[in-house]
């Protein structure tokens, strides 16, 4: 069984602060957690008074009473869960008839049924709450296809591709998506307010006690050939910016690089699933922080040290694949100078930089990518911080 305890000084009671407070949980617990060679499967089920992290490719809570709960994994599965503040990030959310305080949830795939008693924050690229759900606060929700069933007491703001609601929201609506459906069902008893571009689909058997509203912005026309060559320039850039900063990387620190990518070979699984779940919850504690009152600052240094981890978690990969590339040609890398050092890093960066343009599968690459690099450094990084400890070691795993 995969568990762990942490206590924070004082109630989580914030999102921003619980957000947070995941985010550390994801780095202290799911680091040591995914770098367990057997460590594949998490399972909690009891009663716990302080705040709980699972990490693990596949995370079950079953039944279980729990103060705040932080959770990381490829498959995510509540079942009957009692909690407060409840953070999870995941390919795959199934969060069944759970009585939870605050929930907020980022993966692929998010389903949703029981009761949210305050306020629900959820982003997935799929989204669904389920006709038994009740949110008793208000709920913010984005991804590529939100389909809401179940009854929100406050309000509601949405942003997405596709978004249908058959169920009753007690408050005003906000809505943004390129297609908006209100089924028979639905009842809003608040105002609708919604952007998009073609009018919502409303029902004649919806209601929308406040009247309805459309947002037009402004649409801005440019050339395609203009739109063509910012494009080629950013992809020029960078790509011959990722290429600079890993010839300073292999010129510096080169084992840096080395131990990064090492680790990315022996560890595939377990970085792409921390890597992942930081991929998720950076950005969404970021935004969470901007909106406390003295979160800014942090939101802003969060975001710094997050692109700063993308460009590193890119060339770490970059470095791989040319080196996986170089073995073809050159054999073994012992005894390599500098400039072939970073002309393999260069190498993968440009063939990373041609996968990226084809459409859809460049994307969902480097998305994979992404994943890859910031869980081999974090990993790394979880060495380090071992290796600090009295008899330490930062050998990575074979």
């Amino acid at each position: 069984m995969t568990q762990s305890a942490i206590s924070f000084p004082g109630p989580i009671r914030s999102p921003g602060q619980a957000l947070l407070a995941g985010l550390v949980g994801v780095v202290v617990i799911a680091v040591p957690c995914a770098a367990a060679e057997n460590d594949h499967r998490g399972t909690l089920t009891g009663s716990f008074a302080q705040e709980q992290f699972i990490a693990g490719e596949e995370v079950r809570v079953e039944a279980a009473t729990v103060g705040d709960l932080f959770a990381a994994g490829g498959e995510i599965v509540f079942d009957g869960l009692a909690a407060e503040d409840v953070i999870a990030a995941g390919g795959s959310l199934r969060l069944r008839d759970m009585v939870v305080e605050d929930l907020t949830a980022a993966g692929g795939e998010i389903d949703i049924s029981g009761e949210v008693r305050d306020d629900l924050i959820a982003a997935g690229g799929r989204l669904h709450q389920g006709p038994d759900s009740v949110v008793g606060g208000y709920a913010l929700l984005a991804g590529g296809s939100l389909d809401l069933e179940g009854r929100i007491k406050g309000n509601l703001k949405a942003a997405g591709g596709r978004i249908r609601l058959s169920g009753e929201v007690t408050g005003d609506v906000d809505l943004s998506a390129g297609r908006i459906t209100l089924a028979p069902g639905a009842r809003i008893g608040g105002k609708l307010t919604y952007r998009s571009g073609s009018e919502a689909d409303i029902a004649p058997g919806a209601v929308v006690a406040g009247g309805v509203e459309r947002v037009k912005g402004e649409v801005f026309e440019v050339p395609v050939l203009t739109v063509i060559g910012f494009a080629v320039g950013g992809w020029i850039v960078v790509v011959l910016g990722l290429t600079l900063v890993g010839a300073v990387l292999q010129a510096a620190v080169p084992a840096l690089l080395t131990e990064a990518t090492d680790t990315l070979e022996a560890r595939p699984w377990a970085s792409f699933g921390l890597g992942f779940a930081l991929a998720v919850a950076t950005p969404v504690a970021a935004s969470l922080l901007f909106v406390t009152l003295f979160g800014g600052p942090l939101a802003l240094f969060l975001l710094a040290l997050f692109a700063a981890a993308l460009a590193f978690a890119l060339i770490a990969v970059a470095n791989w694949l040319g080196l996986r590339i170089a073995r073809l040609f050159a054999g073994s890398r012992e005894n390599e100078t500098v400039s072939r050092r970073i002309l393999w890093t260069f190498l993968g960066v440009f063939v990373l930089g041609l996968i990226a343009l084809v459409p859809f599968v460049g994307f969902l690459v480097v998305c994979i990518a992404v994943s890859l690099g910031l869980g081999a450094c974090a990993l790394q990084f979880w060495r380090v911080v071992q290796a600090w400890r009295p008899g330490g070691s930062a050998t990575v795993a074979p």
